[in-house]
């Protein structure tokens, strides 16, 4: 009888020698994994926050008297397209024209925000500003109205 019990007592101390060996440095690794995917998503929240922290500090640091009040229509005012120069952050075009109407990411990570819509007596009209990876105007294709 004293056999059956210490055979009963080495199968259960080899299972748990087992688990400590194979499947609890399983478990550490998918908690690693889970902690590394947490980190990832944190960190994609800080570039996001930091993007809109600079955007809103370009904001303030443009001069006053360049400050428009804006509208879904903005865009259509030729004067605010001759305000655009070379430079300006996309936070300061917006702040002129509004929010484009699309936007186009291309490969060489340069951004295109286009303006278009309809223009009481001219049609359709449509003008674009190019960014490029710093978020920064390099051309300007003002619409004709």
């Amino acid at each position: 009888m004293r056999s059956v019990g210490y055979l009963r007592n080495f199968k259960v101390s080899v299972i748990a020698l087992l688990w400590m060996l194979l499947i609890y440095p399983l478990t550490a690794i998918c908690q690693e994994e889970s902690v590394r995917d947490e980190l990832d998503r944190l960190q994609q929240i800080i570039d996001a926050q930091e993007l809109r922290i600079k955007r809103l500090e370009a904001l303030l640091a443009s001069p006053k008297q360049r400050r428009t009040v804006i509208d879904r229509y903005s865009w259509q005012n030729e004067v605010l397209w001759q305000r655009i120069e070379l430079g300006m952050s996309r936070l300061q075009v917006e702040s002129l024209l509004g929010q484009p109407s699309s936007e186009k990411r291309d490969i060489a990570k340069w951004l295109t925000l286009y303006y278009q819509g309809e223009k009481a007596g001219a049609g359709f009209i449509s003008g674009n500003v190019v960014l490029n990876k710093d978020d920064r105007v390099e051309m300007i294709n003002i619409p004709v109205m």
